[in-house]
C-alpha cells in the first residue's frame, strides 16, 4: 500500500497518466528488496544444526554446539528496522499537515524520513 500511494503521488506531482512510467527499475528493486526482507521469518518448530566454531590455534579441538535456526533468521529480521523511519514519516505532523505540505511543495522540499528526523531533532533536541 505504501509503494502504491508513493507511485500515485509521483504521478500527480509530475502529471503522468500511466503508472508504468512512474515505476522505474530503482523503484522495482526497492519493492523486491522490501519483499525479500519482510519474507524472512522463523519457521514453526525446533530446527537445530550443529555448529563448530573455528579455533585460534590448530591443535585445540573446538566443542560443537546445537544452535537453533531461529537465531540466524532473527538476525536477518533486524533488517526490518528501516520500517521505524517509515512509520515516523507517515505519522509525523509535518507529513500529514496540509499547510506544511503546501509550503514544502512551493519550496520543492522532499518530505522523506531523513527530512522528518532532522526536523524533529531541531525541534526536540
Amino acid at each position: 500500500a505504501y509503494h502504491h500511494r508513493e507511485v500515485q503521488l509521483f504521478m500527480v506531482d509530475n502529471c503522468i497518466e500511466d503508472w508504468q512510467i512512474a515505476f522505474t527499475w530503482d523503484r522495482i528493486a526497492l519493492v523486491m528488496m522490501e519483499l525479500l526482507i519482510c519474507s524472512v521469518h522463523p519457521f514453526p518448530g525446533n530446527f537445530v544444526f550443529e555448529w563448530t566454531p573455528n579455533s585460534v590455534n590448530g591443535d585445540h579441538v573446538a566443542p560443537t554446539a546445537d544452535v537453533s535456526i531461529d537465531v540466524i533468521l532473527s538476525m536477518f529480521m533486524f533488517l526490518r528496522l528501516y520500517l521505524i523511519g517509515r512509520v515516523m514519516l507517515l505519522h509525523s505532523r509535518l507529513f500529514t499537515d496540509a499547510s506544511s505540505r503546501s509550503i514544502g511543495a512551493l519550496n520543492r522540499i522532499n518530505f522523506n524520513a531523513r527530512f522528518v528526523l532532522k526536523t524533529l531533532m531541531t525541534i526536540c533536541p
